[in-house]
């Protein structure tokens, strides 16, 4: 029998196995031989074969095949499937026979009939790996001339020999089909959902002459879990105004169906997001779809609002800052200056930590640096006496201030850390923050410390114009917190104001919320015990058909008056019977899990649940919206930012649905491995498929 030639990958001809062989068959396996007892005739050049009796085969692969010695002693190994035959030996290896189970017809079609115990070796399947590879590349942010890439041809070629890596069009093709199905699976997901939508939106500007604008949808689903999905990644042309960003955001409400689903969005102070939000209240109130005539419509973003606040107060301390500043660019700015820092900070015992550098319009960042620098105080003095070409040296009075804001500042840190937060509802959380911050800046402002008190002086005036404009959404959430409801509200507000005004703001907030509990009363439930009342109700009145008379269409309207006013009580006794049970205990308790505490609770308040899940949904901050700007920094790089707006849409799009299903934890391969396959790919897309 001829031998087939070995190409460098070790991958062979075979024969059609139909020749008569010798029945010195070893199947190595089953029987367990130990080529040790195969002797050689004495013709034979035993110097190769000697290596492989002295091995033992280890490899899985010889689960499949059949090592065979022919007469003129060579070996040869035969699929027991379809009794192909290869090359077997030393200097063979198994990767020829790997690959050869991986596209073994005969045992591929065993394995579909009889299943597939847990193999070693999986099946392959091209459809799959080509979608697999596609979301990879969509949800980690790689481009789509990855497939081109050598190493990566090298790498997929010697994992898998059988996949065939296509072209990069054919790739953004695949991606682009990717996005379509799971575009569809997010619309039905949203239609599903029987809650209002709470919206937040960024800007971001690319260039001088384009931007892109990211429309994040939050909402809590039936089984009170916090959700939020990228629904918009609109490219916007200059000039960026209200007007243009309000139309953009509104065509992309339509295909998702919110377009008469929202109930609040939340956007930062930028003047031109006032013109934004008029002109989609506009839009939202002519097909009625808001809550008290849009007055919850809109809340301003919380760690804008802070910033703000901040940055008034930090202006006190301008120089210090400075000085700060350009003593942390000094240090950073050479190797041999930090290292001579570093080795200065080891001789006044300073701490093993490098110096932080802060961005101006990020004032926690600012807060960091201060902190961090504080630490380095003497650290500072000695390189003033070191360094002669350091000019930056803060003053001992410049460290005073600085002790003194960074202290007072540190609550708001811990504040915008807490209300920056998107995995819980932060809605809830804020009406007691922003409170005891109002107590803190007037405590300040009219304490002793002359320099505080000027510090506090723009923050409370700051604070009280936002405050103003914010919080009846927030006395509300804080209302439907079971731990407060109207406690917290009786609470600061008897601290904050005098009687009178307390007693006025306690009652508008009570009134706001019986307002919001009607107007969620007299909505239709989505509950089947409410949809079964409204049938019985239908089946008890008899049909106009069998009564005619005006007499009885009279007493039909006096029946469905008293139905109406006995559901009206009905409804009443739950507001009564919510706002009169005790307080859930908790209060101080960080780990409590509001939406827990309201799936559980929900069928006794059905009608407050509803208004519980819409609100509690509502963003404090724009944070989900400011992280797509992080990853789309590193996705819309030179090449892609030549894409069509409407590709890039869908690249975004893609990566925060698919990142979002990666866990946190990854609980290993096996456990994660998907299921579902992607659509047949075209025989044009196979033609422009590469060979390697």
């Amino acid at each position: 029998m001829e031998a087939h030639a070995m190409g460098s990958h070790g991958i062979v001809g075979s024969s059609d196995g139909t020749e008569e062989r010798e029945n010195s068959s070893i199947n190595m396996f089953s029987e367990g031989v130990n080529l040790n007892l195969i002797q050689p005739s004495l013709e034979e050049d035993v110097s190769t074969e000697i290596l492989l009796a002295n091995k033992k085969l280890r490899s899985t692969v010889w689960k499949e095949f059949e090592l065979t010695m022919l007469d003129d002693g060579t070996y040869k190994a035969i699929c027991k499937h379809c009794k192909k035959d290869f090359v077997a030996g030393n200097r063979a290896g198994t990767s020829h026979l790997k690959y050869h189970i991986g596209v073994c017809s005969k045992l591929q079609s065993k394995r579909r009939k009889f299943g597939s115990p847990k193999l070693d070796i999986p099946i392959f399947d091209q459809q799959r790996s080509r979608g697999d590879f596609s979301r990879m590349v969509l949800a980690h942010g790689y481009s789509f001339n990855m497939s081109e890439h050598y190493y990566t041809r090298i790498f997929l070629y010697n994992l898998q020999p059988s996949f065939k890596l296509v072209h990069r069009t054919t790739l953004k093709d695949d991606c682009m089909r990717i996005y379509e199905e799971e575009k569809l699976k997010v619309y039905q997901l949203f239609e599903k959902q029987s809650c209002r939508f709470s919206l937040t939106s960024d800007m971001w500007t690319h260039t001088e002459m384009s931007g892109y604008m990211s429309l994040t949808a939050h909402y809590i689903d039936d089984e009170w879990n916090l959700h939020n999905k990228l629904v918009g990644f609109a490219h916007v042309e200059v000039p960026h105004t209200g007007e243009h960003i309000a139309k953009e955001i509104i065509s992309r409400l339509y295909p998702w169906n919110l377009d008469r689903k929202i109930f609040c969005f939340t956007l930062d102070n930028c003047t031109m997001n006032n013109v934004v939000v008029r002109e989609l209240k506009k839009f939202l109130l002519s097909k009625k779809a808001l809550h008290l005539d849009g007055n919850l419509f809109h809340i301003r973003c919380a760690a804008h609002v802070l910033n703000l606040i901040v940055q008034d107060g930090l202006s006190v301390i301008s120089s210090a800052i400075g000085n700060i500043r350009e003593t942390v660019k000094y240090v950073n700015g050479s190797t041999s200056r930090k290292e001579k820092f570093k080795l200065i900070a080891q001789q006044v015992n300073a701490p093993n930590l490098s110096l932080k550098a802060d961005v101006p319009t990020r004032w926690n960042s600012t807060f960091l640096m201060l902190e961090r620098a504080m630490k380095f105080r003497d650290a500072f003095d000695r390189l003033h006496e070191c360094d002669s070409s350091y000019k930056f040296l803060p003053s001992k009075e410049d460290w005073q201030n600085i002790k003194c804001v960074a202290d007072c500042l540190k609550v708001f840190y811990e504040v915008t850390k807490r209300v920056s937060g998107t995995k819980y509802p932060t809605l809830s959380l804020y009406f007691n923050d922003f409170c005891g911050i109002y107590l803190l800046l007037r405590e300040w402002q009219f304490g002793v410390d002359a320099f505080v008190a000027s510090m506090a002086v723009p923050m409370v005036d700051k604070f009280e114009k936002y405050w103003d404009i914010a919080n009846k959404l927030l006395e509300i959430a804080t209302i439907l917190d079971p731990r407060y409801k109207m406690k917290s509200i009786e609470y600061y507000y008897k601290l904050l104001y005098d009687p009178f005004v307390a007693e006025l703001r306690i009652e508008s907030a009570r009134k706001s919320f019986l307002e919001l509990f009607s107007e969620y009363a007299s909505q239709p439930s989505q509950t089947s015990s409410d949809a079964n009342s409204s049938r019985n109700f239908e089946a008890a009145v008899p049909s106009s058909s069998t009564q005619s008379s005006s007499l009885f269409a009279t007493r039909l309207g006096l029946e469905k008056f008293i139905y109406e006013s006995n559901s009206s009580l009905h409804s009443k006794s739950e507001l009564e019977i919510y706002l009169e049970d005790p307080s859930s205990p908790g209060i101080g308790n960080i780990s409590f899990d509001i939406l827990a505490w309201w799936r559980v609770n929900g069928p006794k308040y059905p009608i407050i649940s509803r208004m519980a899940r819409d609100i509690l949904s509502v963003p404090l901050s724009t944070v989900a919206s400011e992280s797509i700007f992080s990853s789309a920094k590193r996705i819309l790089d030179d090449y892609r930012c030549n894409l069509l707006p409407e590709t890039i849409e869908a690249i975004m799009c893609s990566h925060d649905w698919l990142k979002g299903r990666i866990p946190v934890e990854p609980r290993g391969v096996e456990g994660n491995v998907p299921t579902s396959e992607p659509s047949l790919p075209t025989k044009s897309q196979e033609d422009q498929t590469d060979d390697d």
